[in-house]
């Protein structure tokens, strides 16, 4: 009767607990999930939604004494969420995300204008040098720099080629047609050059050929030796062969080319100062066409054909070279 009697007490006990127990909460429209459900960030969320002015009470509010219960225990008080609210959570999520992506685009573009300047800072440096070489619309500082820099490559080239008694004498001029003739000719075939220009390329010119031989003004050797043994061509014969190979380039070339139209233009206006004026281009390919023994009112038609046109430069090249030293000598 005892066990009876504490089984119903139970029963009623639990039946009671049953019937005041806080019905779940459900929301009453459909939240995104993922919104937060942990106690400490509800309460942070809804002070700051009531800070700024959100309502969040669309259910009814629980007067009583929330810290206790009918049987004692703490009562759990479920978070109201409203739609503005959540609207107000997704927006700022969502505006958090375009600024991060506005940040990482803005950073992308910074990064190549950064690349693009330093790329324009260089071409306006290698410009701003090439400005400073033709300002006086000379060869002298044209000239000058191109010597300097063959020197440097020369003198680059003593231990690993010249001081190298493994290479041959007919390797190392074929390094120094390479590495340093290359250097010290480059653009050439545009420049109008006078004597002095050509003698002092020329000058320059053999003096590596006799650094490379191991000759001295002591030993009291021709430039005709020099080149003879080292099977190399003069500076007067190669700045003038360089220009009317040009020459024949562009008299090959399709109409409607620049480089063409420039050749065969004249200027509509303007007049020379007083005194003898500049060479022009087409000034020195008439005087080394008449250097080769090529007809100035013919080199047209020989142009045409570059290959009979490439053997009467060479010919009339050994020509003048043979010229120079007969003159040299005497």
């Amino acid at each position: 009767a005892r066990i009876t009697t504490r089984l119903q007490q139970y029963r009623a006990k639990a039946e009671l607990s049953r019937n005041t127990r806080p019905q779940a909460w459900v929301p009453r429209e459909k939240l995104p999930r993922p919104l937060t459900s942990s106690a400490s960030a509800i309460r942070k969320l809804m002070r700051k939604a009531e800070l700024m002015g959100i309502s969040t009470d669309i259910f009814p509010v629980d007067t009583s004494d929330a810290n206790a219960s009918m049987d004692g225990r703490r009562k759990h008080k479920q978070p109201a969420l409203t739609a503005d609210f959540v609207n107000y959570y997704m927006e700022r999520n969502m505006r958090m995300i375009q600024i991060q992506d506005n940040i990482s685009e803005q950073k992308s573009l910074k990064d190549k204008l950064e690349s693009e300047q330093e790329k324009l800072h260089v071409e306006y440096n290698k410009v701003r040098k090439l400005s400073k070489s033709y300002s006086d619309l000379s060869l002298v500082k044209e000239i000058q720099t191109r010597i300097g820099k063959a020197a440097t490559s020369f003198s680059r080239l003593r231990s690993r080629a010249w001081s190298n008694k493994y290479l041959t004498e007919r390797t190392k001029t074929r390094i120094n047609q390479c590495c340093v003739v290359s250097v010290l000719l480059y653009g050439s075939e545009a420049w109008s050059t006078y004597a002095r220009h050509e003698r002092e390329l020329n000058a320059f010119h053999m003096r590596c050929l006799r650094n490379i031989l191991g000759i001295t003004w002591r030993d009291k050797v021709t430039n005709e030796a020099v080149l003879a043994r080292t099977g190399s061509k003069s500076m007067f014969q190669t700045l003038k062969v360089r220009r009317l190979r040009w020459l024949g380039q562009l008299r090959r070339m399709p109409d409607g080319r620049l480089p063409k139209d420039i050749l065969y233009s004249e200027l509509s206006a303007g007049s020379r100062g007083r005194g003898r004026p500049l060479l022009r281009f087409k000034n020195v390919v008439k005087l080394d066409m008449k250097a080769l023994d090529i007809a100035t009112d013919n080199w047209e038609r020989l142009a045409e054909d570059r290959t009979k046109w490439r053997e009467q430069l060479r010919e009339g090249g050994d020509r003048l070279d043979k010229d120079w030293i007969l003159s040299d000598c005497s």
